[in-house]
């Protein structure tokens, strides 16, 4: 079940990021760059919520093995940024190729740079409490937006 909401929402992510910076003539941009900005933050937020899981059922498995695990762990960790910063890589790809000049923008570094530290603290900090958590998914989708609302202004 994990598989499929994860592929759902990685579709999503990649589609509305698509959606956004083609600006589709039917849905405002500002609308799409939040949706893009949300399923950015929300497939990273899902995927490291259900790796962690899957950690605390084989933490036995893994202690029985005579290598240390806590680097292992880590890479699953480091593994569960690979949607998201894929298609963060795929937005650039496309801003490239529909418009180089965008890149150079101020706003386009801070977008990316933000997402990323947005997604590393989502992974980073596997300790806060739930409201924490919940905290840190939304204050991060309303940076992301927010930024996101001037890079077609």
């Amino acid at each position: 079940m994990t598989g499929l909401q994860q592929s759902v929402l990685l579709a999503a992510a990649g589609a509305s990021m698509l959606a956004w910076l083609l600006r589709a003539p039917l849905v405002p941009a500002p609308l799409l760059g939040l949706l893009a900005s949300a399923s950015l933050v929300i497939v990273t937020d899902r995927g490291d919520k259900a790796l962690r899981e899957q950690i605390a059922v084989l933490r036995p498995v893994l202690n029985a093995w005579p290598l240390a695990s806590g680097n292992l762990i880590r890479l699953a960790c480091a593994a569960s940024l690979l949607p998201a910063l894929t298609v963060l890589l795929g937005a650039g790809v496309l801003l490239y190729v529909i418009d180089p000049a965008t890149l150079q923008q101020r706003v386009t570094s801070v977008y990316a740079i933000t997402a990323c530290a947005a997604l590393l603290a989502i992974v980073g900090l596997p300790r806060l409490t739930a409201r924490g958590r919940v905290a840190l998914v939304v204050f991060s989708i309303l940076a992301l937006s927010a930024i996101g609302s001037e890079l077609w202004n």
